[in-house]
């Protein structure tokens, strides 16, 4: 799944780092979200787009967030392609407390995107079951806007392979120019929660997807 030696970055994201990898996605699993991705922009795409790695690729996984996080077990809380398509902006936010950590995975970006981290940012964490549940607790988005405004942002193009880890439901992140986008991100938490819904970016048509009963915890 990846063709990079986590041992080199401790445990970066329980430290409330992050990690960005260029070219960092081992070539066949790069592979598997391609075709899929191919399958998704067809007319008779799936309804909706999740992608759960399996085997090798899945003990990797547990395996990498292991050594970053310093977390023995954790739960899979979000696997799946976002899709940008018109009219999905992003907004600086923090998600939802079973996003405790997250890995992006570029598959298509265009020049004009980018996205944004703001470590240096407040990093208390987003308790809540929705990103905007921490608007709502912060008073506003306007709130928001100004901590984001006092400190300079990481700026990362997500091109095809590279990886970006980092702790989501901690650190504020945004995507500009979002139309067109295409990003695998997979999520896991150290909390046992598995609340995983299909959001706009990752279904075919409007409406809630209820989780499938699939034990996701090693």
């Amino acid at each position: 799944m990846f063709k990079f030696d986590p041992t080199k970055y401790g445990e970066v994201l329980s430290n409330s780092g992050h990690i960005y990898i260029q070219d960092g996605c081992d070539e066949q699993f790069m592979n598997k979200l391609q075709n899929l991705t191919k399958t998704i922009k067809s007319e008779d795409g799936p309804e909706n787009f999740s992608f759960i790695p399996t085997g090798e690729d899945q003990n990797e996984l547990f395996k990498t967030f292991r050594v970053l996080c310093g977390v023995e077990e954790m739960t899979i809380s979000r696997h799946h392609i976002l899709h940008y398509r018109k009219d999905m902006p992003s907004y600086p936010h923090k998600d939802r407390k079973s996003l405790q950590y997250s890995c992006a995975i570029g598959i298509e970006n265009t020049k004009h995107s980018s996205l944004f981290l703001w470590p240096d940012a407040p990093l208390d964490e987003n308790s809540g079951s929705h990103w905007r549940d921490y608007v709502d607790s912060k008073g506003g988005q306007g709130i928001i806007d100004k901590e984001i405004q006092a400190t300079e942002p990481v700026k990362i193009s997500t091109e095809p392979g590279d990886l970006v880890f980092f702790p989501t439901s901690r650190m504020y992140h945004h995507r500009s120019n979002t139309e067109g986008i295409i990003i695998y991100y997979i999520a896991v938490n150290e909390f046992g929660i598995y609340d995983r819904t299909a959001s706009r970016q990752e279904r075919k048509n409007p409406g809630e997807m209820t989780p499938p009963p699939v034990d996701l915890i090693k």
